[in-house]
């Protein structure tokens, strides 16, 4: 199980790090006025992993990726349409619409699993 107290705790420590190497005296790129690589990724890394543990991030990523399949149904639809109901085209739209479910359903998993609310 996820425990996003330990998430939240990693992510303000990566940042903390960052400020403080950003700020410490001796380092050269502080004398130099230059960014510090290493800082930048450990900035990074904070915001990929508040990103991905945020539940309204991952179901807008979901469902973008379902809408993207939805549309490729439709327009499978519309060549089936258009072909005179071709079962390969029908076939198509059937999978696309199952793939639309299923990211849709895997968003909702995947937002229990962060939340510690997985036990369903």
């Amino acid at each position: 199980m996820h425990d996003p107290s330990t998430v939240n705790d990693l992510i303000f420590r990566l940042r903390k790090r960052a400020e403080i190497r950003r700020n410490i005296p001796t380092r050269k790129s502080v004398q130099e006025g230059t960014p510090d690589r290493i800082a930048a990724l450990l900035d990074e890394a904070a915001e990929g992993l508040a990103f991905w543990s945020d539940p309204a991030h991952i179901r807008l990523v979901f469902e973008q990726a379902a809408r993207i399949s939805d549309a490729f149904a439709d327009g499978q639809k519309q060549m089936a349409e258009e072909e005179g109901s071709d079962d390969g085209l029908v076939a198509g739209e059937s999978t696309a619409r199952a793939i639309s479910t299923a990211l849709r359903r895997r968003a909702e998993v995947e937002i229990r699993r962060i939340t510690g609310n997985d036990q369903e």
